[in-house]
């Protein structure tokens, strides 16, 4: 069948309000830093060039209504706290005291194969919570479809997420890769061909160091 193996497009990111499937999220507190906005990114980003951070305990976000076996989280190791639970139950607090570029995966298994709530909170931060997004995954069989998108990035632009993304991409054996950009991700004055093919070529290569044999279509 055509769709999701979990039902969901199996990268969420973590900022977005848009409804995914059935799921939902939302979240405030948190300061976005987004790809299609910007190319420094001070604690990293997903494959699609986006993070969130809270450098305080007022951070809370909620992922509703998201069918999983498997939930990853992604995330930051720069100094800091948060905490997580699943439908309701205890928390579970991540400490991390690495790098800010330095990737962190929290992967929660053994849940049903049913509609999950996932909560996030930094009531217990003392110094920066920087959250990627997270994986949806399950064992139904199928085509997984894997959204990574950013509306509004040119070519430019996302060269400067592209060095953050490998550590997330090689969670994602991704047999055939789709890249959707055209001439509007060229044509203002400071993303030039030279630099839409210079993108191109860095999100080949990126990708390539992670899986080898993947198949790239634009």
């Amino acid at each position: 069948r055509m769709g999701a193996m979990s039902g969901e497009e199996t990268w969420r990111p973590a900022i977005t309000t848009e409804t995914y499937f059935a799921s939902s999220l939302t979240y405030s507190g948190w300061t976005l830093v987004d790809g299609s906005a910007t190319t420094v990114f001070p604690y990293g980003a997903g494959v699609d060039g986006h993070n969130i951070y809270c450098p305080n305990t007022a951070g809370t976000l909620t992922l509703s209504s998201a069918t999983a076996t498997r939930i990853r989280i992604y995330y930051s190791k720069v100094p800091g706290a948060w905490r997580y639970r699943v439908d309701g139950g205890s928390w579970v607090e991540v400490v991390s005291n690495g790098g800010a570029q330095e990737l962190g995966v929290v992967d929660i298994t053994g849940l049903a194969n049913t509609a999950h709530s996932l909560e996030i909170d930094t009531t217990n931060n003392t110094g920066v919570a920087a959250i990627h997004g997270f994986s949806l995954t399950n064992t139904v069989g199928g085509y997984e479809v894997v959204k990574m998108g950013n509306g509004g990035v040119t070519g430019q632009m996302m060269k400067g997420y592209i060095p953050y993304m490998q550590p997330v991409a090689a969670d994602f054996p991704i047999n055939l890769l789709l890249v959707i950009l055209g001439t509007n991700d060229y044509r203002i004055a400071a993303s030039t061909p030279a630099e839409y093919i210079d993108a191109l070529t860095k999100l080949t290569a990126a990708w390539r160091a992670v899986n080898p044999a993947i198949g790239i279509v634009f």
